[in-house]
């Protein structure tokens, strides 16, 4: 189930992002892949995934550079209960 939680310019609020993570999460999805990162953490963000995670796997970007993330936290990729990914660098 494809969702776009984004404008065509790649810009989105939070309030988008927890309306399509509640979308996905009431239409049965199983597994919840954001490509996204925010340095920001968002309690309307971290309650919809909240509301998922006991239904479904959530998996997010947690960026390419290497850095360590307890130094510079990616969200939602930083939440416990999210699975983050990430490269060592852009290849």
């Amino acid at each position: 189930m494809p969702l776009k939680a984004f404008n065509a310019t790649g810009v989105g609020s939070f309030s988008d992002i927890a309306l399509a993570i509640e979308y996905a999460w009431r239409n049965g999805a199983t597994v919840i892949s954001m490509s996204f990162t925010t340095l920001s953490d968002s309690s309307l963000m971290r309650d919809a995934l909240t509301l998922a995670f006991n239904d479904a796997v959530l998996v997010a970007a947690a960026g390419n550079d290497g850095e360590l993330r307890d130094e510079t936290p990616y969200y939602p990729a930083h939440y416990d209960f999210v699975l983050g990914v990430e490269a060592v660098d852009q290849r």
